[in-house]
């Protein structure tokens, strides 16, 4: 469960200030005496910038604070950063890419989170003024840590130890704006994970939601 306010503001007429607080809950299967719930407030700021009349590059930055619903883990803030560009090739279609790096809800039982750092490309494509196509590749590399799960390694049968994990992400989403402030969008993503603390696998999963322009 995720909600994010952003807001944007025109410094120049090719440069504009970023500023955006987000929160979110992520929540698996749990014991009594075993949580592995966590949520993460992020806030950041940021430029964007119109190098060009089809081409927008921005970079953001901040803070991730985590606080876990496990009694045994302390609260803790972690940096967040996204660089990223885009560029229109055609009336109605766009390519683009970024780097980011910072924390997210967990693959493998029984750690909490995963740090991260990603590469991702993206095309979007529109079909007239309400409804869009975004679709991604993402190759990212996560890390874990020993200390990052709920209780301690004594209450599990399987090993604990810090270690790694690569994931490729594709993803495609189909947005639908029935007016200037409201879009609805439904997605579906499709990720192949290889891990060195967990099972390897293939997960397929669906979203769906809505935004609120102002």
């Amino acid at each position: 469960l995720t909600g994010q306010l952003e807001h944007r503001h025109q410094l120049t007429r090719t440069l504009r200030s970023l500023a955006s607080g987000s929160m979110a809950l992520y929540s698996y299967e749990s014991t009594a005496t075993l949580d592995r719930d966590f949520t993460v407030a992020t806030g950041t700021l940021g430029l964007e910038n119109a190098f060009t009349a089809n081409t927008i590059g921005s970079l953001v930055a901040g803070v991730q604070a985590r606080d876990y619903a496990a009694d045994n883990l302390d609260a803790e803030e972690s940096p967040y950063v996204r660089l990223a560009i885009e560029s229109l090739i055609g009336e109605a279609f766009s390519l683009g890419g970024s780097l980011g790096s910072g924390v997210r809800d967990s693959d493998v039982y029984p750690y909490v989170s995963q740090e991260y750092n990603e590469l991702r490309a993206f095309g979007d494509l529109q079909f007239g003024a309400r409804v869009g196509l975004r679709m991604s590749a993402t190759y990212r590399v996560s890390s874990y840590d020993a200390d990052n799960i709920a209780g301690t390694a004594a209450d599990y049968t399987i090993a604990i130890q810090d270690g790694d994990e690569t994931t490729i992400v594709w993803d495609t989403e189909l947005r639908v704006s029935p007016c200037s402030m409201v879009s609805l969008f439904t997605g579906v993503r499709l990720e192949d994970i290889d891990s060195d603390v967990g099972q390897s696998y293939s997960k397929f999963t669906g979203r769906f939601g809505t935004s609120l322009n102002f």
